[in-house]
C-alpha cells in the first residue's frame, strides 16, 4: 500500500466509491465526507497495488545481480573451450557432442545468451505484482512473439552451424559462424550494457557519469576480469588435465551414439557426476574470486592515483619518513607565516607543541590512546599525567603569545618526531 500511496497518479485511479465511481471525481469539498463510500476491499486489492511480490526467492537476487552470473558464465564457458582443445576421434566416427572444430565449439558458448535471457525473463516474473503485469491483449500477445523470436535467433544461427559443419560445407560455415557471432554479441551487449527501462526498474534517472570516468570505469573492469580469465585458463588446463589423468568419462567429447551405447554403464553415472562436482566446483571459485581480483587491482589503481597526486615523486615517497615530518608540514599547511619563522632551539615552531598537545588530550578524552602513549607523545614533560575532562577541553585556554607559551614550558622532543 505504500507504493500505492506515494504514487498520485496510480492512487487517483485505484481508490473508487461504493458505486464503481472514482474518489476523485468527487469535487473537492466533498471529498472529505465521500470517504465513508469507498470501497477500500476493492481500492487497495493486490492486482492494483501490488508492485512486486513479497516472496523469500532467489528468484529476486538472480534478476537483480544477473549481470554478474551472466558475464562469469560466459567467461568461464570460453575458458573451458580455449584450454580443452579439439575432442579426439569418436569409435563411431560421429561428431562429438560438443563439436569437433574449435569454432563450432566457441559458438555453442554463445547459447548461453538466450538461456540466460529466458530465465532472467522467469525472475522478473516471479517478483513481479499483479498490478504492474501487462493485460494479456494482441498487443502484449506480439510483443511477447517478438522478443521470443529475437532471442530464438542465436538458437536458429547455431543449428545453422551445426549443420554446415556436419556437411563439411566450409562457405555455408563460414557464414553461419558469422551470423551466429553477430546475433550473440548484440544479445550479450544488451544484456550487460542496456538497463531495463520504464519506471518499474528505474524508479529514479541514472547518475550522469562524464565519458572520462565512464571510459576509467569500464577501463578498470576489463583489465580485472582480463588478470581473473588469463589465471583462470591456467587452472581450467589443470583440472583438465586432472580428468583426463583419471580418465573420467566427458560427455561433451563424446558422439550421441556412444551416449546411447553406454547409457546402462555403472560407470556412467559415478564418473557424470564427478565430472559436474569438479566443474562445478571450479565455477564457484572462478565466480569467488572476483573479489581478489577487484581489491588488487584497487590498491594498484590507489597507488597510482598517490603518485600521481604526490607529483610522481617516487622516491620520497618510498624513502622518506611521512611520520617525523608531520610538524613542519603541519606548520607549512595549516599554520600562518608568523607562526613558523621563529623556531625554538630544538627547530620547533612554539605554536606547534601546545596545538599538538591539546589534540593529544582531545584523543585521550575519546579513549583513543591511554596515558602511557599520550605521555610518549606528548611535547610536555611534566603535564602529562594530569586528569583530562571536558571542562578543561571546552575552556579556550589562556591568551598568550607563541614565545610566551614556549617560555612557560618546557618540551621534550617525542620519539616519534625524531
Amino acid at each position: 500500500w505504500n507504493e500505492l500511496f506515494c504514487d498520485p497518479e496510480r492512487l487517483v485511479e485505484a481508490i473508487v466509491l461504493a458505486d464503481g465511481s472514482r474518489l476523485f471525481e468527487v469535487p473537492q469539498a466533498e471529498r472529505f465526507a465521500a470517504l465513508l463510500k469507498v470501497d477500500w476491499r476493492a481500492s487497495l486489492h493486490a492486482s492494483k497495488t501490488k508492485t512486486h511480490r513479497e516472496v523469500h526467492s532467489l528468484w529476486g537476487v538472480f534478476g537483480s545481480t544477473h549481470r554478474v552470473w551472466l558475464l562469469h558464465t560466459v567467461l568461464f564457458a570460453a575458458g573451458l573451450v580455449a584450454v580443452t582443445g579439439d575432442p579426439p576421434a569418436t569409435a563411431d566416427g560421429e561428431t562429438p557432442l560438443g563439436g569437433a572444430d574449435t569454432a563450432v565449439r566457441f559458438a555453442a558458448v554463445g547459447l548461453l545468451v538466450p538461456v540466460h535471457a529466458a530465465i532472467w525473463w522467469v525472475a522478473r516474473w516471479q517478483v513481479k505484482g499483479s498490478a504492474v503485469r501487462p493485460y494479456r491483449g494482441l498487443a502484449w500477445f506480439c510483443g511477447a512473439l517478438g522478443n521470443a523470436v529475437g532471442w530464438l535467433g542465436p538458437l536458429a544461427s547455431f543449428a545453422a552451424v551445426r549443420y554446415a559443419a556436419e556437411l563439411r560445407r566450409d562457405l555455408e560455415l563460414k557464414v553461419s559462424l558469422c551470423v551466429h557471432g553477430a546475433l550473440t554479441l548484440f544479445g550479450l551487449s544488451f544484456l550487460l550494457l542496456v538497463p531495463r527501462a520504464g519506471e518499474r526498474y528505474q524508479l529514479w534517472a541514472p547518475t550522469p557519469v562524464p565519458l572520462r570516468k565512464r571510459c576509467v570505469r569500464y577501463t578498470f573492469w576489463f583489465v580485472v576480469m582480463a588478470m581473473k580469465f588469463l589465471l583462470g585458463t591456467y587452472i581450467f588446463r589443470g583440472v583438465f588435465e586432472a580428468l583426463v589423468e583419471m580418465d573420467v568419462f566427458m560427455p561433451g567429447r563424446q558422439s550421441p551414439l556412444d551416449l546411447l551405447d553406454i547409457r546402462h554403464s555403472s560407470k556412467l553415472g559415478a564418473d557424470i557426476l564427478l565430472w559436474i562436482m569438479v566443474w562445478f566446483t571450479t565455477y564457484f571459485l572462478f565466480l569467488s574470486d572476483t573479489q581478489l581480483w577487484f581489491t588488487i587491482a584497487c590498491a594498484f589503481l590507489g597507488a597510482v592515483t598517490t603518485l600521481a597526486q604526490r607529483g610522481c615523486r617516487v622516491f620520497s615517497f618510498a624513502f622518506e619518513d611521512p611520520v617525523a615530518l608531520i610538524m613542519p608540514r603541519f606548520c607549512e599547511k595549516v599554520l600562518p607565516p608568523c607562526y613558523c619563522e621563529r623556531k625554538t632551539d630544538a627547530l620547533i615552531p612554539p605554536a606547534f607543541p601546545a596545538m599538538w598537545d591539546r589534540i593529544l588530550e582531545f584523543m585521550r578524552y575519546e579513549d583513543k590512546i591511554d596515558n602511557q602513549l599520550m605521555g610518549d607523545l606528548s611535547f610536555s614533560a611534566s603535564e602529562t599525567g594530569r586528569c583530562v575532562d571536558w571542562p578543561s577541553l571546552s575552556s579556550p585556554g589562556p591568551r598568550r603569545s607563541p614565545e610566551e607559551a614556549a617560555a612557560k614550558r618546557r618540551f621534550r622532543l617525542p620519539d616519534l618526531f625524531r
